[in-house]
Formats: structure tokens, C-alpha cells, sequence
């Protein structure tokens, strides 16, 4: 079966949700088997997967847009750095099982993987593909729909302060709160895949959230407003970090015609970013 043509979402359903490997069929007609993350994996995959997200596009030069990813990683990033390249091995053993992976160019300079002992080639068309399935299969909000690079821009800035104000919760941590709330050892945890955990310590956290501020909600009359657990909302790309005028204004008690819009550079629907 050809996976190329495949939606991410029929993906999900049939291997990510399962915690199943994806079977990718390269050009070369060979199966390639790409492998979830698990827990106790997930540090070295953190500390490599920013290999995979590098927005060439930004550093606008013309050169860099034209090539592919991989093509760019071979010639510009790995000169630059060894520590790119280590990136680069993790990814390739963790998601691929790809233990004699070496990477070169052709007669025509085209870039591709060769694995010696599986015998496999994965050119620069594959890794796209590869590499955007990784990032699906292992971070279950992952989103890669365009933005403007405007908008892109102001919503880093929103992460920004949003962080500022709390520490980071780490992995360790993440297990603890599970584990408290749960019963789950730390040891079956660490054999879950990443993506199945995380949905867990967010499921976790929205009960443990929901049913503290539901009944002081309902007892001030305003159990309308608050999202139910199990039962969202349906949400985009872009909520939580924007507000339109009308939800600006009415926050404020005011009318939409008495919010002076910015000079419109991100978008004219937009009036303020939510706190």
C-alpha cells in the first residue's frame, strides 16, 4: 500500500491512534517502517527533532527555498555544525531503525539516505513525506496547515509571554503527576508510546481543572462558561492566541466601534491577543 497519497487524518486512525508503526513505501519500492517514540526514548528524541523543523524559507535566500530539505540539511546545515548531524542519527535510529544510514549525493547532486543492511534508499521526496509523519505521529496537537509568516511571528510572541510565567513541566514531573492521579508505575509509563502520554497527562490535567472550577462555576451561575472536559469546542489554529474586535469590545463592556484597530500588518479580523 502506498502511503504517500494518504491523509494524516486516515493515518490516525489506523496507526497513530493504535500506538502502530506506519508502513511508508519508498520510491525505491521497498516498505519502510516508521516507529512511534516511547517515553523513555522521548529525551533524545526532543533534544534531535529540531533537525526536522528548521524554516529554511526564513532565512530568504533563494538558493535555500529551491532545495529540498534534505538537501539542505546535507549542504548547509551538517558543514555548519557536527551537533546536526548527531540530530540527524538520533531521528534516523529512533523513528527509522535505520542503523547503517549514510547520507550522499548522486552523479546530479541529489541528495538520499542508503541504509547498507536493510538495503533501502530514501530520497529527498520520501524524507518530506518521512518527516512530516514523524512529527504527526509523536505530537498529537502537531499542525503544520499555513500560517502567514506575520501571524507566525505574533503568535511566538504570545508563547512567549505566556511562558514567561510559569517553569516548564519536565517529563519526570509529567510522570509524577500521572502516576499520583492514576496509580500508573513509572515503569509502564516509560513503556507508552509519547503520543499516548501526552494525551494522558492532558487528559489528567483537564479533569483535575474541570472538576475544581465546575462547581465554583455553577455556584456563581456561570457553569455555561466553562468548556466541558470530555466535550470541546471545536478549535483552529488560532484560538488562544487572538481575539476579534467583537470579543475584545465585549470583554471590555464596550462596543466593537469603540476599539481602535492597529495598523492591520498581521489582519484587520484581529484586535488584540488573548491574555
Amino acid at each position: 500500500m502506498n502511503l504517500v497519497s494518504i491523509d494524516i487524518n486516515v493515518l490516525q486512525e489506523i496507526y497513530f491512534a493504535h500506538d502502530k508503526p506506519v508502513p511508508y513505501q519508498l520510491r525505491d519500492g521497498n516498505t519502510l517502517n516508521i516507529l512511534p517514540v516511547y517515553v523513555q526514548d522521548f529525551a533524545v528524541f526532543y533534544h534531535s527533532v529540531g533537525i526536522l523543523k528548521i524554516d529554511k524559507n526564513a532565512l530568504n535566500k533563494v538558493e535555500y527555498i529551491q532545495m529540498k530539505y534534505l538537501q539542505f540539511l546535507f549542504e548547509v546545515m551538517f558543514p555548519q555544525d557536527k551537533f546536526y548531524i548527531q540530530q540527524f542519527i538520533n531521528i534516523i535510529n529512533l523513528c527509522l531503525d535505520l542503523k547503517k544510514a549514510m547520507i550522499n549525493a548522486d552523479e546530479h547532486g541529489k541528495v538520499y539516505i542508503y541504509d547498507e543492511e536493510k538495503q533501502i534508499k530514501i530520497d529527498a521526496k520520501d524524507f518530506d513525506e518521512i518527516s512530516r509523519i514523524i512529527m504527526y505521529q509523536n505530537f498529537y496537537r502537531y499542525d503544520d496547515s499555513y500560517v502567514n509568516p506575520d501571524v507566525q511571528r505574533a503568535m511566538r510572541e504570545v508563547d512567549e509571554l505566556k511562558g514567561k510565567a510559569y517553569e516548564e513541566i519536565s517529563l519526570e514531573r509529567k510522570e509524577a503527576i500521572i502516576t499520583a492521579h492514576t496509580g500508573i508505575s513509572k515503569k509502564d509509563l516509560e513503556e507508552m508510546t509519547y503520543r499516548s502520554f501526552s494525551i494522558l497527562f492532558d487528559e489528567v490535567c483537564g479533569e483535575v481543572e474541570f472538576t475544581t472550577t465546575r462547581e465554583i462555576a455553577l455556584f456563581a451561575g456561570k457553569g455555561d462558561e466553562i468548556e466541558h472536559w470530555i466535550y470541546k469546542k471545536k478549535k483552529n489554529k488560532m484560538d488562544g492566541y487572538f481575539v476579534t474586535t467583537e470579543q475584545y469590545a465585549k470583554s471590555m463592556g464596550r462596543k466593537p466601534t469603540d476599539i481602535v484597530q492597529g495598523d492591520g500588518s498581521v489582519s484587520s479580523k484581529y484586535a488584540s491577543f488573548t491574555k
